[in-house]
């Protein structure tokens, strides 16, 4: 212990004697460390981290697919006959609930309106999450029962914001979606389940769905039993749909199936080929720091050769001449680790502040966390590990083939010396690589950002507004009076004097469409059995 001691001081005090080299090393790593979590940050959140839930590893959503074209049908479009199926036939899953997740829920008290994101969701899925209600019950499963009385549950954001934080909120009688629901509980702070909602009712599905029958549009969400695959799980999909487009052609002949990991369905985008390289990005960032700090030993032990060789002369074992090696090289890593995991807690802070200027605050799904959390701790401690047994080892490796005899007949041109310079010209050529592997990543992506940010949408963008409009179905079940509500809402907006025409559509351009198979009337474009497919953005006559 006595001589771990001494070689700490002795090690402590080279390191002080050379105090650039010592800010110069210490920099390097932990500007490496805090960028290698910054990315870690980022693509965390985006799916290789599981969801902060019991079997959150094992969540999937079931989705439907265009057998022609592939697409991807998101959003909710499963009919209660497709999921009671589901429900009936599928062996996969532990457990297997449905929601219509994409909807805006209205409450209205007292004249007062406010707009939500909400769910219709089976109980099971809630309760599943075995998040405990801060106020009263969860919903349960006799609530989505037909004929049950109307209940609602509310998250801790909705109560403090709407409700003022009322102390008697359970209980209370609240005009939700135009009907009168009692609140039953208040979900903890933070619980989004399942994406960004505040407000939770039961859906109340018919226990014999007619196939035909589209009036409930679901997104179905599945906890696979453990041990089975997303894979194995997505092959029985696959087959289960084929038998249902066999058995009801005209509801089902052109649908297919696909299983997908439940954040990167609930996303909306396949985040897969970006993680790899970002990822990809963080391992080079951190090798560059390997190779940079592992050079700069490797010289400084060039230039310590004397001094290694005169403590093997005077009875040091190679043993202890290398633990003084890796102490020097381990200091400097722990160092820049302990910075490294600061200045990356600011980068998440960053991240934070720049995602919600973008998306909002409140419409961050519940999985998304940037704080500095115990999986952030062990990745500081295995990049910090990393980088000290690569950048400590060469140096460490190379004294241990001290020639005590060349050494000396040497004198101060080291021992080692042709052999440290093919090392160190070894290391710099793999710095040339990975760079310039690194400048081409980050240009074709600061270029892709660059010429997104560029693109001429063909018309002026300055004094235009866009907001969003949802309307219940319930309130508007036929076309025609749909039709009519928009009517009337561009009637009422052009009569502001602040505007000068109104207009609407799906999509913003640049920011989401619909592609969809086409054929022409004077020939047929089929190939191969498929249908060429197209980008369509439903419009009003106005758009224009």
């Amino acid at each position: 212990m006595s001589t771990l001691l001494f070689d700490l001081r002795y090690t402590l005090r080279l390191l002080m004697r050379s105090p650039a080299f010592t800010a110069l090393c210490i920099t390097v790593i932990a500007l490496a460390i805090s960028l290698a979590l910054t990315i870690y940050v980022v693509v965390g959140n985006q799916g290789i981290k599981p969801l902060p839930i019991p079997h959150g590893d094992r969540y999937v959503a079931l989705m439907l697919q265009d057998k022609e074209t592939y697409r991807i049908l998101r959003g909710d479009r499963i009919n209660a006959f497709i999921y009671q199926t589901f429900q009936q036939r599928l062996q996969s899953y532990q457990l297997l609930g449905a929601a219509n997740i994409h909807r805006t829920i209205t409450t209205s008290d007292d004249g007062i309106a406010e707009a939500e994101a909400g769910a219709s969701i089976t109980p099971n899925l809630l309760q599943a999450t075995q998040a405990i209600p801060l106020l009263g019950r969860n919903l349960v499963a006799s609530d989505a029962e037909i004929g049950a009385a109307p209940v609602a549950l509310i998250g801790y954001e909705q109560w403090q914001n709407y409700y003022a934080g009322r102390k008697d909120i359970i209980g209370h009688l609240s005009r939700i979606d135009g009907q009168a629901r009692t609140i039953v509980g208040v979900m903890p702070q933070n619980f989004g389940f399942p994406t960004d909602h505040h407000i939770w009712t039961p859906l109340q599905l018919p226990s014999n769905a007619d196939p035909s029958n589209n009036s409930f549009r679901l997104t179905i969400i599945g906890i696979l039993k453990k041990g089975t695959s997303v894979e194995q799980a997505d092959s029985e999909l696959k087959a289960l749909i084929a038998q249902l487009a066999n058995e009801y052609p005209d509801e089902y002949g052109h649908l297919s199936a696909r299983t997908q990991p439940y954040i990167y369905a609930a996303s909306a985008n396949d985040w897969g080929t970006m993680n790899i390289v970002m990822l990809t990005a963080a391992g080079i960032i951190l090798l560059l720091a390997c190779l940079n700090v592992g050079n700069l030993l490797l010289v400084r032990a060039n230039e310590r050769t004397q001094e290694l060789v005169i403590r093997s002369a005077l009875g040091g074992s190679r043993q202890r001449i290398i633990q003084q090696v890796l102490m020097e090289s381990f200091i400097i890593c722990f160092v820049g680790g302990v910075i490294g995991l600061w200045l990356g807690s600011f980068g998440a802070d960053y991240v934070r502040y720049q995602t919600e200027i973008v998306v909002g605050s409140s419409f961050l799904p519940f999985w998304m966390s940037f704080d500095i959390g115990p999986d952030i701790f062990l990745l500081t401690i295995a990049a910090t590990l990393l980088v000290w047994l690569l950048a400590g080892g060469i140096p460490a490796w190379r004294a241990s083939q001290l020639d005590i005899n060349s050494a000396l007949s040497g004198g101060g041109k080291g021992v080692t010396g042709k052999g440290n310079s093919k090392v160190a010209k070894g290391l710099v050529a793999v710095e040339v690589v990975c760079s310039f592997f690194l400048l081409v990543l980050s240009g074709a992506f600061v270029s892709s950002v660059h010429f997104a940010n560029q693109i001429d949408y063909g018309v002026d963008t300055n004094n235009y507004i866009s907001g969003f409009v949802n309307i219940r179905e319930d309130a508007y079940p036929e076309d025609t009076d749909r039709v009519q509500f928009f009517t009337d809402l561009r009637t009422t907006l052009v009569q502001n004097p602040a505007i000068e025409a109104a207009s609407f559509t799906n999509a913003l351009p640049g920011m989401g469409y619909w592609r969809s198979p086409y054929n022409v009337e004077d020939r047929d474009l089929q190939s191969n059995n498929h249908y060429p497919n197209l980008i369509m953005i439903p419009i009003d006559q106005e758009y224009f």
